[in-house]
């Protein structure tokens, strides 16, 4: 996933400039670090199949699951030590990160906000989705 050294980044065909280049860089060394923290004891929730899909065409590998199917299968994953929710970033999807944030941790459960709110930086490049943001990052990857 990362860029071969002496590629320059792009975003809506133009070079990036130094500031948003850092700022690309660290939102993928942030999936990067995802890849590796996505385990037995980690759930990442997102709101539906091709955000799913989304993640896992980045190397995001683990429990992902839809909020239908923890729904409905949430006895399962009780033993989850930590939930990392990845909703979209628009104004709606804020809103129900925080509706869905807060019905988890009241049934007990740990959840991370560091993805969410250093994902949430990719509104900057005009990706508002999950899903959108595995289609910008497999295009400059």
């Amino acid at each position: 996933m990362k860029k071969p050294a002496g590629q320059n980044l792009h975003f809506r065909g133009r070079k990036l400039g130094r500031r948003l280049k850092t700022e690309l860089e660290g939102i993928i060394a942030v999936i990067e670090k995802l890849k590796h923290e996505a385990d037995e004891d980690t759930v990442i929730l997102v709101e539906g199949q091709r955000d799913k899909q989304a993640l896992q065409q980045l190397g995001i590998t683990g429990r992902i699951l839809s909020l239908r199917e923890f729904r409905n299968e949430v006895r399962v994953y009780l033993n989850a030590e930590r939930v990392i929710l990845l909703l979209d970033f628009d104004e709606e999807g804020v809103e129900m990160y925080k509706r869905v944030r807060t019905r988890l941790e009241q049934q007990g459960f740990k959840v991370e906000p560091f993805y969410y709110r250093r994902l949430c930086e990719m509104r900057r490049f005009g990706v508002y989705t999950v899903e959108e943001m595995g289609r910008y990052l497999n295009r400059v990857l």
